[in-house]
């Protein structure tokens, strides 16, 4: 298996808690919590969001944004559920979060 870079200190790394939620509850406490890092309810062109995805799936991808998937159309959702599209339901950035990053 690969070895993953370290992260940095444990307050700079916020994983999707999913325990005892549905994908649809824990897409939205996820979305919460990056507003209230973010520290504003709406993305803004003159504010990039400063993050960094590393690894956001279990296999080391950074989103979940599949063909067919209705997160391919969500651009009010900064967080959605993915239910299809892998044996496994997931929970990923839409692309309004995804190209908010200030890379």
């Amino acid at each position: 298996m690969r070895s993953w870079p370290r992260a940095g200190p444990a307050a700079n790394i916020h994983p999707i808690n999913t325990k005892g939620l549905t994908p649809d509850e824990a897409a939205r406490a996820y979305e919460a919590t990056l507003k209230d890092l973010y520290g504003a309810q709406t993305l803004s062109i003159d504010r990039p969001a400063r993050y960094h995805p590393a690894r956001l799936g279990s296999d080391g991808h950074t989103a979940s944004l599949l063909p067919g998937e209705p997160i391919l159309s969500e651009y009010t959702r900064w967080v959605a559920p993915v239910p299809h599209g892998r044996p496994e339901p997931r929970i990923s950035l839409t692309y309004p979060r995804s190209t908010a990053a200030a890379w």
